[in-house]
């Protein structure tokens, strides 16, 4: 074929086919430079210059094709006039939205196509019907193969055999039959992992710690994580069975399956016997459950009530323990217990949920007069704004989106043209009548946040004690979950200062409450 001398500047693009890749594999060549080597010798009489753009990747999305990337970049820059490939494959065989982007190119830039059986030219309607029946070829070609290893992959499932991925902790391949059998030590592993979990109640975490401990090697190596040892509990591989099609990729994510297309192979061989396999399944589901509840969420009096006056972040319960040698006679102890934390440090459980008492048994003691002014401090931080002032925030950010969509159909219209006018003329209509919804909105809602801010809250010192008195009386008869629930109903706010930290001794602390006044009437 006879090259064009009309090119100024041309990129050649090298990259690895599927069967390059298998090639490699198999033979060890590099195929990459094999096909350097074969362009550099068709461009030996080329008269114009050109830059290499060698893709590592073999993947067929665009996205991932670093290379193919910057060629286009180039392009839109007006920097080259031609792309060079050995085949159009090499180009697109992935998606028809991806060969949809590159032919737009070629066309609207009118970039030729150079291959050594033939060149592209996009000037040339028959030649431009020809790219677009090649992009379809490949594209329909590369389903096939995809629906056929998918189907080989099934079948070879279906049979016992390793398809590869991941080996399951307890297993190794047998290189003979290529099918998963037992690894008698891993396997001991895992037998100790349900002892601990069903005969001593461990937790994920605790059997972690204990693998760890023993010095047993995780995996991958390195130390056990709690993630891994849920991992290896549920795993349907311990009794022998193979699932296989559990995760499919729809739409860029790879989401579950419905279980009824799942292909499940059973095995002859095993690590536990069904029954401690199901009663580990239970346990895990018991405690999923239990998770999902309120109760659980709540579980303890100051659950996300609690907020850093340093950061307004909500402190977080957290289990720790102290060490401790005894001198009288040098025994090593240690105590756990609970603390509440944050990015300025921590404080004790116990010592927060006391001052907290203490803050409401000062309010019974207080005189009618004394607690009439403490009451009207409350009410000036009372005023239900706050939910406002986040609605309103959410409507901006909205109408922010809004404008956005509204600057992109603009593009799609007037620079890119694949919509027509009736199109953007309505759905640009039918933004601008959202936005001015939301800012009407946005005034409702601002003119009544003054309002209330303007409002006046009163309660009754003697009434306001009684509910206090309750309070307290009432407090340790409570569940967790309920006394949590109860401080939730009747503080609007509760802010901890920590106003001294000292090494080895008990941090110093404030506790910043303002009370939801509205319960009180």
């Amino acid at each position: 074929m006879e090259l064009t001398p009309k090119v100024k500047l041309a990129a050649l693009y090298l990259r690895r086919s599927r069967q390059d890749v298998k090639l490699e594999a198999r033979t060890g060549e590099n195929t990459l430079e094999a096909q350097r080597m074969a362009m550099k010798k068709f461009l030996s009489r080329a008269g114009f210059p050109y830059h290499t753009f060698e893709e590592i990747a073999s993947g067929s999305s665009l996205e991932k094709r670093r290379e193919m990337k910057r060629i286009i970049e180039g392009i839109k820059k007006e920097k080259y006039d031609a792309i060079i490939v050995k085949d159009i494959s090499r180009l697109s065989r992935g998606s028809q939205q991806d060969a949809g982007i590159l032919y737009k190119i070629i066309e609207d830039y009118e970039i030729l196509i150079i291959t050594p059986a033939r060149m592209y030219d996009p000037k040339n309607e028959s030649d431009l019907q020809m790219l677009r029946f090649e992009f379809f070829f490949y594209h329909e070609e590369f389903q096939a193969i995809k629906k056929r290893l998918t189907s080989g992959r099934q079948q070879a499932a279906e049979r016992g055999f390793y398809i590869g991925g991941p080996i399951p902790y307890g297993w190794k391949v047998d290189q003979k039959t290529k099918t998963l059998i037992p690894d008698e030590e891993q396997k001991k592993v895992i037998h100790l992992m349900y002892d601990l979990y069903l005969e001593e109640r461990y937790g994920f975490q605790k059997i972690a710690d204990e693998l760890n401990r023993r010095k047993i090697p995780a995996p991958k190596g390195g130390k056990w994580a709690k993630a891994s040892i849920k991992r290896i509990l549920s795993n349907e591989r311990n009794i022998g069975m193979q699932v296989f099609g559990k995760r499919k990729k729809r739409g860029g994510k790879v989401k579950f399956q419905p279980k009824e297309l799942w292909t499940i192979v059973e095995s002859t061989e095993s690590l536990v016997n069904e029954e401690r396999f199901n009663r580990v399944q239970e346990r895990l589901q018991d405690n999923k459950v239990s998770y999902l509840t309120d109760s659980h969420r709540r579980a303890h009096p100051l659950s996300k009530l609690i907020k850093c006056g340093a950061c307004g972040k909500v402190m977080y319960r957290k289990h720790t323990k102290s060490y401790y040698t005894r001198k009288s006679d040098g025994v090593k102890n240690c105590y756990s217990f609970y603390i509440l934390h944050c990015c300025n440090g921590s404080v004790k459980y116990d010592r927060v949920l006391q001052k907290l008492t203490e803050i409401l048994k000062t309010h019974i003691d207080l005189d009618t007069n004394a607690l009439s002014e403490r009451l009207e401090h409350h009410a000036h931080h009372q005023k239900e704004t706050n939910k406002m002032e986040d609605f309103i925030v959410q409507l901006e950010q909205r109408i922010e989106k809004i404008k956005q969509h509204r600057l992109t159909l603009y593009e799609e219209y007037a620079e890119k043209k694949s919509i027509d006018q009736f199109i953007y003329e309505a759905k640009n209509k039918q933004y601008v009548k959202q936005i001015q919804e939301l800012e009407k909105t946005i005034e409702e809602t601002d003119a009544l946040k003054h309002k209330k801010e303007n409002d006046s809250i009163y309660i009754d010192p003697s009434t306001f004690k009684k509910r206090i008195t309750s309070i307290i009386d009432t407090f340790e008869s409570l569940e967790p979950h309920f006394q949590n629930e109860l401080l939730h109903y009747f503080f609007k706010s509760l802010k901890l200062h920590i106003t001294k930290r000292t090494v080895g001794k008990e941090s110093e602390f404030e506790l910043d409450i303002v009370f939801d006044l509205n319960s009180f009437g």
